[in-house]
């Protein structure tokens, strides 16, 4: 029999939920394999490409012994009593010494037999410190979750320079390059590069010619500064009307007027400072209130047509319910004889 407390339980049975699928279709798969000697306890799970196995070093064992228990039932009991209550663990059992009194339940399990054996390592094992499972982390985050792309779903640990290993990890879009380490690990170099890939081309905004102007429609004034319209003289020749959506919509949203636009972006208002000379995060706002505008219009614009539309069906029912009256009473009228 194996007692071991629940706070000592939890977190193995949460890093092996990671690993062992309670919806498997082989039953041996949903159960987690526990190996008990009087020095040594431990449960291994796996989906038969991944193992893992949780030591438990505060339990303790008076015999030697390897038996199965489903994962589900071990975390249901787990989650039913409190951190500091020992449980009893055994072949198809498991129960607790509550004070007032004593709990027990009955667990079928497959047997050991049927569980997969966990493969051998020929290799060396590395012992690696916990710098390494944070910078494994770091690298997970820029690599690929693409189904399509599995080369890129993991983490390339490159050991070919000695002076310091490498960890790379990309989606295609990011790169994440770090040598904070060499294998021992030391924290004494460190060198980590986060880069973006393929960033969307953006067009720069035009600048702004004497020869053209912003066409906001009759209802709507230039809100420029006096001295830019000062400044700039009349075209010599007339320009086709420019409108935007906004204008074409209408020139208020929520009672506010709205600014008139310049090559798709909304024309600078500050006095001496050209929207082109702007930086590029202030012009990428000022699009997105924009579209932010543009947006508000178009979701009153479809709720108004939403209205119209219920009341064109409110209408087309009325009228049927009219039609149909209407032929009752020529039947009743049919029916009558003089």
């Amino acid at each position: 029999m194996i007692s071991l407390s629940v706070s000592d339980l939890k977190p193995a049975l949460a890093g092996l939920s990671k690993v062992v699928s309670g919806k498997s279709s082989l039953e041996p798969l949903r159960c987690v394999r526990v190996d008990a000697t009087p020095e040594r306890v431990s449960i291994m799970g796996t989906d038969l490409e991944m193992y893992a196995r949780v030591e438990l070093p505060e339990a303790s064992c008076d015999v030697a012994e390897s038996f199965l228990l489903p994962l589900d039932r071990l975390q249901a009991v787990a989650r039913r009593f409190h951190g500091r209550t020992v449980l009893n663990i055994e072949p198809g059992k498991i129960s607790c010494d509550l004070g007032t009194g004593r709990v027990s339940e009955n667990i079928e399990a497959p047997k050991v037999e049927e569980f997969p054996e966990e493969p051998e390592f020929e290799i060396n094992t590395v012992a690696l410190p916990e710098s390494f499972s944070r910078r494994f982390t770091e690298a997970m985050g820029c690599s690929s979750t693409d189904a399509t792309r599995f080369i890129l779903n993991g983490v390339q640990l490159d050991v070919s320079d000695p002076s310091g290993h490498y960890m790379v990890a990309t989606d295609g879009r990011h790169l994440f390059s770090a040598n904070s380490f060499a294998l021992p690990i030391s924290d004494s170099v460190r060198q980590m590069v986060v880069m973006p890939l393929r960033v969307a081309d953006v067009a720069p905004a035009e600048e702004p010619t004497d020869k053209q102007e912003v066409s906001a429609g009759p209802a709507t004034e230039p809100t420029t500064a006096p001295e830019e319209q000062e400044a700039t003289p009349a075209p010599p020749e007339p320009q086709p009307e420019r409108k935007t959506m906004t204008e074409t919509i209408g020139h208020r949203t929520n009672g506010a007027a709205t600014m008139p636009y310049l090559n798709g972006a909304p024309r600078s208002t500050t006095p001496g400072i050209p929207a082109a000379d702007k930086p590029a995060i202030e012009a990428a706002i000022e699009k997105l209130d924009g579209f932010k505008t543009v947006f508000r219009e178009t979701l009153v614009g479809m709720t108004e047509l939403t209205t119209l539309l219920r009341q064109a069906v409110r209408d087309q029912k009325a009228g049927e319910k009219e039609i149909h009256t209407v032929r009752q009473t020529l039947r009743s009228l049919q029916s009558v004889r003089i």
